[in-house]
């Protein structure tokens, strides 16, 4: 009974502590009155030339291909909600997230850069974003105290190689080179060149690349596994725009399934799959639902009404006649193209040949090992992910495709676990030595 409780009771004060978290950050991101508020105004007004430039859908390096396309369209959005969480004077702004949405623009006109203008030249609010978190907010408000979009750009793209060799690194001394290597790849299939210039495309692989480098060190801790999704989950919930949350579940998952000495044991390995997922549903999720119920709480706003009509079109519960033409096999072949472009062809083909080679000369040594079956049902989270928003990943599948990162990631390991070899002297003593982390 005791344990039973401990149980249930671990993962809502989890929450809590999270949710007084998340409110803490968005609140302390916005203080500073004028002064601080006169400096992100200027840096905003600063980036809209950038803006102006470049239209709203960019395609990187004049590639004619969507999946190479930047959204400007989101980004004037984030620096508004940025702009507006002035809480010194509106601490209310943190739940409203209020911007200025101009619909009535002369012909010719980009209308998400004219409403940025509007915001900046101290027009009020018309409009609000109140059913997502927006926790970039706590991040991005901060860095235009300092900067304008441009120098952002510059130090998100830096940020993103550092910490994703920082990852490869650790793959490497937690796992093993194979994993490494099929992460490599997988983070190159999904054009991680132009995920890691904007705003909105990179929050989910910073928080999958800090989950991942935190991960091996969770043992040490008083957290479970299970437990540590269930914050990446709700980290997930906070901080994305809904892009790739998926990725934040996935990799993580593959590098602990893939590991040595982190787990050994088949059984266990089947056990923390699902709990680990449950866990991230559920924080995730509970963070989602708590978001709202705190929006009505303070504003007295019924969004729960606005929230899940949108959800229930997404995932196609409710009709809308816009989206007619649309079905799952759509959403998921419209996002499986963006794997096969041109540039990652020769990768996967090198990739193919190299392995079918290793497998041929390891099994005449007879030294292949039993393949990792197990990250193959990763794999399909994404395609399952994608079968349930569908009307969402069809309208969105030009950046929504790079969810197949765990698609990627997840065969590359399948394919490559016959040929791990644990005959490094660390190896041996750490799978002697370090006890095992509990599932429950």
């Amino acid at each position: 009974m005791h344990k039973t409780l401990k149980a249930i009771l671990r993962p809502i004060a989890i929450l809590i502590c999270l949710t007084m978290l998340f409110c803490g950050l968005l609140f302390l991101a916005g203080l500073g009155g004028e002064p601080i508020q006169a400096r992100v105004r200027e840096h905003v007004g600063e980036s809209i030339p950038l803006f102006e430039a470049e239209g709203s859908y960019p395609e990187l390096l004049n590639v004619k291909s969507q999946f190479y396309t930047l959204d400007n369209f989101t980004e004037t959005i984030i620096l508004q909600e940025a702009l507006f969480m002035d809480t010194a004077r509106h601490p209310i702004n943190i739940f409203e997230n209020p911007r200025v949405n101009l619909i009535d623009v002369p012909e010719g006109t980009n209308a998400k850069v004219a409403s940025l203008i509007a915001a900046v030249n101290g027009e009020q609010a018309n409009s609000k974003y109140s059913y997502y978190w927006m926790g970039f907010r706590s991040i991005v408000r901060p860095l235009l105290i300092f900067m304008n979009y441009p120098y952002i750009r510059m130090f998100l793209s830096l940020g993103f190689y550092l910490l994703f060799a920082a990852t490869c690194f650790s793959l490497y001394r937690h796992a093993n080179m194979q994993a490494m290597i099929a992460f490599l790849f997988a983070t190159l299939g999904v054009n991680c060149m132009v995920a890691s210039v904007e705003l909105q495309y990179a929050t989910c692989f910073y928080v999958m690349f800090f989950a991942m480098l935190l991960l091996p060190y969770i043992k040490k801790t008083r957290f479970s596994y299970p437990e540590f999704f269930l914050i990446v989950g709700a980290c997930t919930q906070f901080f994305d725009f809904y892009t790739t949350p998926v990725i934040t579940l996935g990799g993580p998952l593959l590098f602990l399934l893939a590991s040595q000495n982190l787990l050994a044991d088949t059984d266990t390995k089947w056990k923390v799959f699902l709990k680990c997922s449950l866990f991230w549903l559920l924080g995730y999720g509970a963070t989602w639902l708590i978001r709202l119920m705190l929006v009505y709480a303070v504003t007295n706003e019924n969004i729960f009404a606005e929230a899940f009509q949108k959800l229930r079109v997404w995932t196609g519960v409710t009709y809308d006649s816009r989206y007619s033409d649309h079905s799952i096999f759509g959403a998921i072949w419209g996002n499986v193209r963006g794997i096969f472009i041109y540039p990652n062809l020769p990768m996967y083909g090198v990739t193919a040949m190299a392995t079918c080679v290793l497998y041929i000369m390891r099994n005449k040594q007879r030294k292949l090992r039993r393949p990792l079956t197990i990250s193959l049902f990763v794999a399909l989270l994404p395609i399952l992910w994608i079968a349930v928003s569908y009307h969402a990943a069809i309208v969105h599948n030009w950046f929504q495709y790079r969810s197949l990162f765990v698609l990627i990631f997840g065969v590359l390991v399948f394919a490559f676990s016959p040929f791990i070899q644990d005959d490094r002297p660390e190896k041996k003593i750490a799978l002697e030595q370090e006890p095992k982390q509990s599932v429950a």
